[in-house]
């Protein structure tokens, strides 16, 4: 038998497993507080023209590579909302690698991104361990994050020009919308009528009322994109239990499930280039905050979740 022994080390603070959650919680909630005081409500469209549909890190003179999961909504999103037309994103290393540096005026001004590193179990140092028992314990891995300027926060970098090449198409975003939808994989039924839109788990149906009822084609469209997006919470595709364990409006899953439907429609409206805001409405904002302040780990979940939506809508991957 191994027994683990606890070593004398100096007490150390209590770590806080939220804390990580809470810096990207915190990012938003404070610049959708910043949205009620000055009444700007953030876009949601892409705003920059590269080739690229997702933001892209910095890793060379010439070389990058594009975000993947929840930072793709992140850095879509504070990029959007800043103006930035450059999907570019660098840390204050490589802006000194590449011999660059960063405006006095953005000194500060960074954005977090995401990752998870894999650390191994540690051993309770009041429990006995077999050899086997040990070798198992087994990995996990935690939220971390590290920040990044935008390159247009940036000057002198030594960087490649960046790719503006055109869409490998020529849809417009209504066009390219309605291609989304016809594409989706093993998608819902979709019926239109009635005064209200809503997915239906039981009978895997999504309603939405007729077009003509909508000020816009854009709206119409994130209405149909929002409840396509509760609809890959059905057990024949992603399986989330914010549908299969539904009880009742309003309670904790159902303001899960409500996040990763609104997240998963500005990501598609954003893929086809259409634009989209947050709801125009200071009470709106300020249940979100509300819901995000009880909850520091639902914005990272909800739009990776989101992101893991929209990818099978657009694919079924």
């Amino acid at each position: 038998m191994v027994t683990a022994t606890r070593s004398k080390r100096k007490s150390k603070k209590k770590f806080d497993k939220n804390a990580v959650y809470k810096v990207f919680t915190d990012t938003l909630i404070a610049d959708m507080e910043r949205c009620i005081e000055t009444g700007d409500i953030p876009s949601w469209k892409k705003s920059w023209t590269a080739s690229s549909s997702n933001p892209i890190a910095v890793t060379g003179r010439n070389t990058t590579r594009e975000y993947r999961g929840f930072n793709v909504f992140w850095l879509s999103l504070f990029g959007a909302i800043s103006g930035y037309s450059d999907p570019r994103w660098i840390t204050v290393k490589k802006v000194k690698e590449l011999g660059g540096e960063i405006k006095q005026e953005e000194l500060g001004k960074t954005t977090p991104v995401a990752f998870y590193k894999k650390l191994r179990r540690k051993p309770d140092p009041n429990k006995e361990y077999t050899d086997e028992e040990l070798e198992n314990l087994g990995d996990f891995w935690l939220l971390r994050y590290y920040r990044v300027y935008n390159v247009e926060q940036c000057e002198n970098l030594e960087i490649g020009e960046l790719d503006v090449s055109e869409p490998r198409n020529d849809m417009n975003p209504i066009q390219e919308a309605e291609a989304i939808v016809r594409g989706m994989p093993n998608k819902p039924e979709i019926r239109h009528g009635g005064g209200m839109a809503v997915y239906m788990p039981s009978i895997d149906r999504v309603t939405v009322p007729e077009i003509k009822t909508f000020d816009s084609m854009e709206e119409y469209y994130s209405t149909l994109f929002h409840e396509l997006g509760h609809s890959t919470a059905h057990e024949s595709r992603l399986d989330r239990e914010g549908i299969r364990k539904f009880s009742h409006f309003g309670d904790d899953l159902y303001s899960k499930e409500e996040l990763v439907a609104e997240f998963t429609a500005s990501i598609l409206s954003n893929t086809t280039g259409m634009t989209q805001t947050i709801e125009n409405s200071k009470a709106y904002l300020l249940h979100w905050i509300k819901v995000l302040k009880n909850d520091p780990k639902l914005l990272v979940r909800g739009a990776t979740q989101a992101h893991k939506a929209a990818s099978y809508i657009l694919g079924g991957e």
